[in-house]
């Protein structure tokens, strides 16, 4: 557990790793029966440890209360079951109304890396909830549900979008859809159900 109330005196993406939950760095990651909770620069944050890549799965893994970022991975080729990321806080004030980052502030954000992710809720989040950068992502089974940006984002990646439900999106309101597929190389949207999203 981190605490939600201090701040860390860190600037994002600063090369520190100051209020991470969990920080991994290797070839060969497992997570499972996990609960990280209230960590403010991410809930976790993990990368290969080579240029060669390297695997992480979840399994019954939960990320809540955490800042910036709820989950991000690099350089990995992942593998969740059940994995869900619930009220991802921004712990700076993002004015979308000037640019957005494609990766931040997101519940998960997958960058140069691949992911297989079934099951699960992305709920309840301040930004983006699953952030697709020039990754490979398939996301089937899980439910997203109140995130304040687009659910899923796609920027110069391809996804596979199958057997979700997307509902109580906050997005129109910011005036994203809740799927936004950007300068990809392939998409599948399939058998989703879209329901209750703020017009």
């Amino acid at each position: 557990y981190g605490d939600p109330d201090v701040v860390s005196d860190y600037m994002l993406d600063d090369d520190v790793l100051a209020s991470i939950g969990l920080y991994a760095e290797g070839n060969d990651i497992a997570v499972s029966d996990t609960s990280i909770t209230g960590w403010n620069d991410a809930g976790a944050w993990m990368v290969s440890y080579n240029a060669a890549g390297g695997t992480v799965s979840f399994t019954d893994t939960t990320f809540e209360n955490n800042g910036r970022r709820g989950l991000l991975l690099y350089a990995l080729t992942a593998t969740a079951s059940n994995l869900s990321v619930h009220d991802l806080r921004q712990v700076e004030e993002v004015d979308p109304s000037e640019s957005y980052y494609v990766d931040f502030p997101a519940a998960a954000a997958v960058e140069m890396s691949s992911m297989l992710w079934t099951g699960g809720e992305v709920s309840g989040n301040e930004g983006w909830g699953i952030s697709n950068v020039e990754s490979d992502v398939a996301v089937s089974g899980v439910t997203f549900a109140g995130n304040h940006w687009s659910a899923f984002i796609d920027f110069m990646g391809s996804s596979q979008i199958t057997g979700n439900t997307f509902t109580a999106s906050e997005a129109a309101t910011m005036n994203l859809p809740s799927i936004w597929v950007y300068q990809n190389t392939a998409t599948v949207i399939q058998d989703n159900l879209f329901t209750a999203n703020a017009a």
